[in-house]
């Protein structure tokens, strides 16, 4: 059974589910996170964000995150310490503060053909 996770969205003024925590083959916790490209994808800097505050939360959970776009079947991983480095854009549009990780930093492990 997947963990699922949830955040509060300040904006709405409440909880809202944000991913799920599922394993690998081999065993490994990783944070599954599905988006819609034209809605969810950061034109600047390209890429997607993430609560930091459920950031904060897997930092010592999983081995990395696997974001899932529903709208074009591709699928992005990266490892969770790449969303802690310094050059990480931080934004807030009022939904919570977001951590920004650009597209060039994640490995692109399937497309729908």
């Amino acid at each position: 059974m997947h963990e699922k996770f949830f955040t509060i969205d300040p904006k709405k003024n409440k909880r809202v589910f944000v991913g799920l925590i599922k394993k690998t083959p081999a065993g490994r916790d990783y944070f599954f996170k599905e988006v819609n490209r034209a809605e969810h994808y950061f034109r600047i800097p390209k890429g997607y964000g993430i609560q930091t505050d459920v950031l904060e939360q897997l930092k010592n959970k999983v081995a990395g995150v696997l974001i899932h776009e529903k709208d074009t079947g591709r699928r992005f991983w990266s490892v969770i310490s790449l969303w802690f480095k310094n050059e990480m854009k931080n934004s807030d549009w009022g939904h919570g503060k977001q951590t920004i990780l650009p597209e060039k930093y994640m490995e692109r492990i399937s497309k729908k053909t």
